[in-house]
Parts: structure tokens; sequence; C-alpha cells
């Protein structure tokens, strides 16, 4: 079988990628979509990948390639996901795969913490079916399907990196190509390290980047 993995360089997505190479059988190309917005979390992202490449390379052969979205005069929010889905798509057919992986982000869930309005498609799974659905067509839960360890803990996708795991990249929303340390990823990835369990959501007005 022939998997696209949306990879981005973060602790979920590299933890999706090396369990993809230890499947037996399994064909993997990893993609990186490079969202180039007013924070260059790309740069930051690139750099992981960069760093992590040869290192999974020990676990397994996969392909690699990219693509490149601006999204002028915006910050990184949840909108990601209705990028990456459309993209995924496109490179699944280009390449012939019958699945797109991707790992689990909890950003839709810190928006809605934040006081946004909830969608008609409510909790963060919903909305990401719904995407799915709309940018994939029939068969979404085929082509994507909801692995059992996008259900899993930071903590727990950082134990299964092990000493990967430092070199991954997770701030949301970095300052000068450094993590901002308060964003949820942050914290929870801070959170992670020390082996802690569960989701972390500051408040917005704390953050930098809030609009």
């Amino acid at each position: 079988m022939k998997v696209v993995v949306l990879w981005s360089g973060g602790v979920e997505s590299t933890s999706v990628l090396l369990w993809a190479l230890q499947q037996p059988g399994m064909d993997v190309h990893a993609h990186f979509v490079e969202l180039h917005n007013q924070e260059r979390r790309h740069l930051c992202e690139r750099r992981a990948i960069n760093a992590l490449r040869p290192m999974l390379q020990q676990h397994g052969e996969f392909t690699f390639g990219r693509s490149a979205v601006a999204v002028m005069d915006g910050n990184a929010t949840a909108i990601d996901a209705e990028l990456l889905y459309p993209i995924g798509r496109v490179v699944m057919r280009h390449l012939e795969a019958e699945r797109v992986l991707r790992g689990w982000c909890a950003e839709d869930e810190w928006m809605r913490c934040q006081g946004a309005a909830p969608m008609r498609w409510r909790g963060p799974r919903k909305r990401f079916e719904h995407i799915a659905n709309a940018a994939l067509g029939e068969g979404a839960d085929v082509i994507a399907p909801w692995l059992p360890m996008y259900a899993q803990t930071k903590a727990w996708h950082w134990a299964t990196l092990g000493a990967m795991a430092k070199h991954t990249w997770s701030c949301r929303r970095p300052v000068g190509e450094a993590p901002c340390g308060i964003c949820h990823s942050c914290l929870e990835r801070a959170a992670a390290e020390r082996g802690q369990s569960g989701l972390v959501f500051p408040a917005m007005a704390s953050s930098p980047h809030a609009r």
C-alpha cells in the first residue's frame, strides 16, 4: 500500500511517519506543506525536517516532497487543516497513493476555548471529518483513516520518538524563528518532556500574536 504522510516536522506527524515506516509492505511518501505566513513558521519546520530525515531513514526508506502555500497577512490558525487535506489529495492522486495520513492537532479545540463561535460540526474531530469529506469526497474515512494514535497525547508521541523528539518543532507562532513558549503547543511540548499528558489551552490574550 502506498501512503502520503503530511509531515510538518512536528511531534505528532513525525510519530505517524515513524509508524508508517515500521509497517511491512507500506510504500511511504512524506510531504511537507510549507505555510508561508507572517510568523515564518515554515522555516522552523523546514529546519526540523532536515534534521529528522536522516534519522527516520534509518527506520525505513521513503520519498520526500514539498509544496508551498502563502497565507498573506494571516497567522497560524486552524485553517491549516483546510489547506492540508486538499493538497494531500492532489499529492495522493499524482503519486497514485491510496491513503493520506497526518498528525493530530488540537488547534480547533484551542480556538474554541478562546470563545470562538462553535462550528456547526462540533468538536475538532468532527471538523476534520467535514474537511476530509469536502476535500476527498466519498470514502474519506478510508482515504484519510483515523488511526488510533491520533487520540494519543503529545507525551505519548514524545515517548514513542525517543531521542528524535527533541529535533521536532511544535510552536504554532514562533517569534524570530524561536518558540514563543506560551502557545498551547509550546506548553504541551514542555509538559510532554516532563512525561505529563493532557491538553493545555492558554488564554489568547497572553499571546503576542493575538488578534
